[in-house]
């Protein structure tokens, strides 16, 4: 029985899913974090620095408490308290990776604590159990660039990672909205069309190649989508409409990040140009707006 362990923190990427035609199947690793730093304790405490909000700031309430609990009654483990400090650099609500970033660290918690020594594949079946969309999940694990899906059955997971090592930034663009993912999705249609499933199938296939190429010129005519993203729209503040004008103005391209409202533009860097596209339509939007200029995360989740 584990009565007390070194402290220690587990860092996790902020993730972007879908990146256009990879509808729950795509994502890529970023840097930005939140770190969970762990330890020993007489009793359950969580001190939350940076992003919160209520549900956050109690252990009873927290979901790296509440997977962390869970694991232990499916491994027979009795849970061992301990003190939580969670630096949130991520924004919450934004469709950046915050919430697979803390089913990611209850995971390497309990695994670090009960010394379970997991792989990185054992965490991502241990996820797939908490999470069935895998792509901000594997992103947050196994870091760079993932492709993932399931057996027929829905028991087993698979990821190819591919890193990145060609400079490219991740210009993301955050409206000052609040969107639930589940009500992203029930805006999306039941059923959709042969042409859009070819036309994704199709991008999507050419998207992959260009990452594993690392041939960003090709990304702009790859990362388009018929399957959500033209349902999605109004939860990015429109943002979406700028495509065109920002590829002009040197962007490689551009996508929701995941159910948004955050934007991912890819590009070689942000351009004066650019930004001033994207301003001028916030004001008229009357939104606010924040950007984070990111690279690229290889890692994945890792110890210190």
């Amino acid at each position: 029985m584990v009565r007390s362990f070194s402290p220690f923190c587990v860092h996790i990427p902020a993730t972007s899913a879908n990146l256009g035609p990879g509808f729950d199947s795509f994502g890529l690793a970023m840097t930005l974090y939140n770190t969970f730093a762990v330890a020993s304790a007489n009793s359950n405490t969580v001190t939350i620095r940076g992003y919160s909000d209520a549900e956050l700031e109690h252990p009873e309430s927290n979901l790296v408490f509440a997977i962390y609990q869970q694991l232990c009654r499916a491994n027979g483990w009795s849970p061992v308290p301990f003190a939580l400090t969670n630096n949130n650099d991520i924004p919450l609500y934004g469709g950046i990776g915050s919430s697979a970033a803390a089913i990611v660290a209850a995971i390497a918690i309990a695994g670090r604590i009960h010394q379970a020594r997991w792989d990185k594949d054992t965490m991502l079946h241990i996820a797939f159990g908490f999470e069935s969309h895998l792509d901000n999940i594997a992103a947050a694990i196994f870091g760079g660039f993932v492709v993932t899906s399931h057996s027929k059955d829905r028991k087993h997971p698979l990821v190819v990672q591919k890193s990145i090592n060609t400079p490219l930034c991740a210009w993301l663009l955050v409206p000052h909205l609040r969107v639930a993912t589940s009500a992203s999705r029930i805006a999306m249609p039941q059923q959709i069309s042969y042409d859009a499933a070819v036309f994704n199938l199709a991008h999507a296939a050419q998207l992959a190649l260009a990452f594993e190429r690392q041939d960003w010129q090709l990304l702009g005519a790859c990362m388009q989508d018929k399957l959500h993203q033209p349902y999605r729209k109004d939860s990015c503040a429109g943002m979406l409409t700028l495509a065109a004008d920002l590829q002009q103005a040197g962007a490689y391209a551009m996508a929701l990040s995941g159910s948004g409202p955050a934007v991912l533009v890819l590009c070689k860097k942000p351009t004066k140009a650019m930004q001033q596209c994207v301003a001028k339509h916030m004001q008229q939007q009357k939104i606010e707006y924040s950007e984070l200029q990111l690279g690229i995360d290889n890692q994945g989740v890792r110890y210190s």
